[in-house]
């Protein structure tokens, strides 16, 4: 998976109406981490971080893939 690919996933945050506090709450994820990823800090996030993110998001893995 690239990462241009979960950092354009993590837009649909904004669309959900979320800040990165509420997504980072809701996935069990430290805010900073939620930053890096999005901003591209971070060249390859965990894989356990991606699925929480993404399950926070109520989105399914196949989704990130698209």
């Amino acid at each position: 998976m690239a990462v241009h690919q979960i950092r354009g996933f993590f837009g649909q945050r904004e669309q959900a109406g979320l800040s990165r506090e509420q997504l980072a709450a809701s996935a069990g994820v430290a805010v900073a981490t939620v930053r890096n990823i999005e901003t591209g800090s971070v060249v390859e996030p965990g894989y356990f971080t991606v699925m929480a993110l993404t399950r926070a998001l109520g989105a399914e893995h196949a989704d990130l893939s698209a």
